[in-house]
C-alpha cells in the first residue's frame, strides 16, 4: 500500500516538477536577456566592445549558456564564447525577430553545434527603436539533464520514505505479533502436558482478552 501511495503521489509530482523546472529555465533566460538588453542600450553606438564582452560573459555564467549581442544589422558585437566580432547572425530566426522589435523564444536545431538548442532573444531599444539584439542559447540536453536530476532527487526521497515505512511497518508488525507468538508457545506447552503454562496478558485489548480466556481455560483443566 505504501508503495502504491508513493507511486500515486510521486508520478504527478515528477511531472509537475518537470514542467516547473522547464518553465524556470525559460523564464530565467528571458529575464536575463532583458537585463543584458537594458544594460547594453547605451553601449552600442559607438560599440564599447570590452564592456559588452564583460556583460555577455557574466550573463552567460548566470544562465549556463551562450550570450551574444548584435547591432541593428545582426553583426556580432560581443560573444561570451569568445568569437571575434563582425560575423552576421541576421539569418537566425530569433535574431531576426528581435531586430524587428519583438523577442522570441524557440527550440530549434543548431547546424553549427549539431544539437537542439533553446534560443531566447530580446531587442535592444534606444529611443523606441531596435538598435540591436541580445540572444541567449542553451543546450536542450542540458535542460533535460536538470529536469532528470530534479526527478531523481524526488525518486531518492521516495525511496528513503519507502525504506523508513518498511522499517516502521516491520517494527509495528513485530510488536503486534509478539503476544500472539507467546500465546502460541503457551498453547504448545499445554498441548504437551504442561498445565502450569500461563500466557502473558499483553498487547491489544483483543489479545489481552484472548490471553485471559486461555489462562482461565488452563486453570479449569488443571482443576479437572
Amino acid at each position: 500500500m505504501l508503495l502504491l501511495a508513493l507511486i500515486a503521489l510521486g508520478v504527478p509530482l515528477a511531472l509537475s516538477l518537470r514542467d516547473r523546472v522547464n518553465s524556470e529555465v525559460r523564464d530565467q533566460a528571458k529575464s536575463q536577456a532583458q537585463v543584458v538588453a537594458a544594460s547594453a542600450a547605451e553601449l552600442l553606438e559607438p560599440p564599447r566592445a570590452k564592456v559588452l564582452d564583460r556583460l555577455a560573459r557574466s550573463s552567460a555564467t548566470s544562465v549556463r549558456g551562450r550570450v551574444i549581442i548584435v547591432d541593428s544589422q545582426g553583426r556580432l558585437l560581443a560573444d561570451s564564447a569568445g568569437e571575434p566580432s563582425g560575423r552576421s547572425y541576421a539569418d537566425r530566426p530569433e535574431v531576426r525577430a528581435a531586430l524587428r522589435g519583438h523577442g522570441e523564444q524557440i527550440t530549434r536545431n543548431s547546424r553549427t553545434l549539431g544539437a537542439e538548442i533553446l534560443a531566447t532573444s530580446v531587442p535592444v531599444f534606444e529611443h523606441g527603436r531596435a538598435r540591436g539584439a541580445v540572444r541567449i542559447t542553451q543546450s536542450v540536453e542540458a535542460v533535460h539533464r536538470a529536469i532528470r536530476s530534479s526527478i531523481l532527487d524526488v525518486a531518492a526521497l521516495a525511496a528513503v520514505v519507502l525504506a523508513m515505512g518498511l522499517v516502521v511497518g516491520w517494527l509495528i508488525a513485530a510488536q503486534i505479533a509478539r503476544p500472539i507468538r507467546r500465546l502460541d508457545q503457551a498453547a504448545r506447552q499445554v498441548a504437551g502436558g504442561d498445565l502450569d503454562a500461563v500466557a502473558a496478558v499483553e498487547g491489544s485489548a483483543e489479545q489481552r482478552s484472548l490471553a485471559g480466556t486461555f489462562n482461565e481455560m488452563t486453570t479449569r483443566v488443571r482443576r479437572l
